[in-house]
C-alpha cells in the first residue's frame, strides 16, 4: 500500500469534499421525484381505500420510492468502487445520522457508504480509517492545528486566528480527516514495529 495514495473525506449533505480539493455533488434523488410522489399521494388520499384506484396509486408510489433507493445505491456504489480503486488509505470522519437536521437525512445515505467503503477495502487490498466523530475536524487549523473555540455552520472558510489561512472549511475538514487517520496508521507501525 502507497502512503501518498490517501485521502480524507468530509462528509455533508450536498458534497463530499476530499483532501485532494476534489468535490463530488451529492444528487437529490428523493427531490427529484418529490412532484410524483406528492402527485400520486393526494391521487391515493382522494380515492377510497383498498379501492383499485387506491391500490394503483399505491403501486405507482412503492414503485417511485423503489426507483430512487436504486438510483441512490447505484450512484454510492460506484462512487465508493471509484474511491477504493484510486486510493490505498482512505480517512471518513465516523457520523451518526442524528448529526443530520430531519429532511436530510432522508436523502442521506452516509452510514452506507461508510459500510461500502470499508468492505470494497477489504476486498480490494486497501485500508479504510474511521476517525472519532468528536475530532475537531472542522475547529482544527489544517495548516497550524490552532483549534478554534466555536465556528458557525454559516461560516464556509475556516479562517485561523493564529497563522492567517483562509481555506474552504469542507476542504479544512477533509485535510485533518487525511492528517488524523494518517497519524493512527504511523502510530499503528511503531507498536507493529516495536
Amino acid at each position: 500500500l502507497d502512503i501518498n495514495k490517501s485521502i480524507g473525506i468530509d462528509l455533508n449533505s450536498k458534497t463530499f469534499v476530499l483532501s485532494n480539493t476534489k468535490e463530488i455533488s451529492i444528487p437529490k434523488f428523493l427531490k427529484e421525484s418529490q412532484n410524483q410522489i406528492v402527485r400520486y399521494s393526494r391521487k391515493m388520499s382522494q380515492a377510497s381505500k383498498n379501492s383499485s384506484r387506491f391500490n394503483l396509486y399505491k403501486r405507482k408510489l412503492s414503485k417511485i420510492h423503489l426507483h430512487v433507493r436504486n438510483q441512490r445505491e447505484d450512484f454510492y456504489h460506484k462512487l465508493s468502487l471509484q474511491i477504493v480503486k484510486d486510493y490505498d488509505f482512505i480517512c471518513l470522519e465516523d457520523l451518526s445520522v442524528k448529526d443530520f437536521i430531519g429532511h436530510l437525512k432522508k436523502d442521506s445515505y452516509f452510514y452506507e457508504f461508510r459500510k461500502m467503503i470499508e468492505y470494497k477495502c477489504e476486498l480490494y487490498g486497501k485500508k479504510s480509517l474511521i476517525i472519532d466523530r468528536y475530532f475537531p475536524s472542522t475547529k482544527k487549523c489544517s495548516d497550524c492545528g490552532n483549534i478554534k473555540p466555536k465556528i458557525l455552520l454559516s461560516e464556509r472558510i475556516y479562517k485561523c486566528d493564529c497563522c492567517n489561512l483562509e481555506i474552504n472549511r469542507d476542504l479544512n475538514a477533509a485535510i485533518n480527516i487525511r492528517t488524523a487517520g494518517m497519524a493512527g496508521i504511523a502510530q499503528q507501525q511503531k507498536l507493529v514495529m516495536a
